[in-house]
C-alpha cells in the first residue's frame, strides 16, 4: 500500500508541475494551439494514473485533441493508433470516430499503398472548430 500512495503522490507532483508549467508559459507568452493540446493531453495521461477513469471519460474529445496534435506533427493516425493514445478500445474508437464523422469533424482517408486501414483526420470544420476552443482558451 505505501508504494501505491508514493505513485500517487509522485504523479501528483507531476501534474502539478506541469500546471506550474502551464501557468509559468502563459505568463513568458502564449501556447500555441499544439502547445495546448500536447498539455492538455500530457494532463490526462498522468490523471489516468491516479484517478478512475470515469473522470476523463470524454472519448470523443480525446479523439479530437490526438487528432488535432497529430495535424500539427503532420502524422496521420489510423484507428489502433487513436486508440492506444486516447487509451480506448478500438471498439470504442470506432464508435466515436464515426459520430465525429456523421457531425462533420472528421473523415476517413484510404490509404491505397498498403492493404491496411484507412487513416483518421480532421476536417476543415473540426479543425477551425478546435482553433476556435483552444484560442479562446489560450487567451483566458
Amino acid at each position: 500500500m505505501p508504494t501505491k500512495t508514493l505513485d500517487q503522490t509522485d504523479v501528483l507532483r507531476r501534474i502539478e508541475h506541469r500546471l506550474e508549467r502551464l501557468e509559468q508559459l502563459q505568463t513568458e507568452r502564449t501556447l500555441s494551439n499544439q502547445e495546448l493540446a500536447s498539455l492538455v493531453l500530457s494532463l490526462r495521461r498522468q490523471g489516468h494514473k491516479v484517478f478512475p477513469e470515469a473522470y476523463f471519460s470524454t472519448a470523443a474529445w480525446d479523439i479530437l485533441l490526438v487528432l488535432y496534435d497529430a495535424h500539427e506533427k503532420r502524422e496521420k493516425l489510423r484507428i489502433q493508433q487513436i486508440s492506444s493514445r486516447t487509451h480506448l478500445k478500438p471498439s470504442t474508437a470506432i464508435r466515436y470516430v464515426d459520430i465525429l464523422m456523421q457531425d462533420g469533424f472528421v473523415f476517413v482517408e484510404d490509404d491505397s499503398s498498403s492493404g491496411e486501414t484507412s487513416y483518421v483526420l480532421l476536417t476543415q470544420s473540426g479543425m477551425s472548430r478546435l482553433n476556435q476552443v483552444l484560442d479562446s482558451a489560450t487567451r483566458s
